[in-house]
């Protein structure tokens, strides 16, 4: 019963990400100017950069939808059982590396909401704020 209860829970976190994706590709809302409290870790440089990543964070908590799932049915001791055991980590830190090359560079381009795609990720724009206020 648990391990299902958790297969729920992680359907309705990813559910909900897939949803904010939407609304960020869609509608240009954007999560750093909601009032979300992790807005203020990455400071003003990262605030584009925590849109794009943000419109993606529903992708390492889908991973671990799919590493609940073996639990959740009979599927233990089979070839899927492994083969889903095996790409967990893998996809787990592949989606890591995306969540923060999309945090520090914008990058890649494709996955990012379209109307962010001319903007600076946090390391470029923290560069640039540098010498800004070296020419000064």
């Amino acid at each position: 019963m648990e391990d299902f209860l958790i297969l729920i829970v992680s359907l309705g976190f990813t559910g909900v990400g897939l949803w904010g994706a939407r609304q960020v590709w869609k509608s240009r809302v954007s999560p750093y100017e909601t009032g979300s409290f992790l807005s203020t870790m990455v400071g003003e440089n990262g605030r584009h950069g925590y849109d794009a990543a943000v419109s993606l964070a529903w992708v390492p908590i889908l991973a671990f939808t799919i590493a609940a799932s073996i639990f959740n049915w009979p599927l233990e001791g089979t070839a899927i059982a492994e083969t889903i055991r095996s790409l967990v980590v893998p996809s787990l830190l592949g989606s890591g590396l995306l969540l923060l090359l999309e945090l520090l560079f914008l990058r890649p381009r494709f996955l990012v909401p379209p109307h962010l795609r001319d903007k600076r990720g946090w390391i470029p724009e923290w560069i640039h704020s540098m010498r800004n206020r070296r020419s000064r």
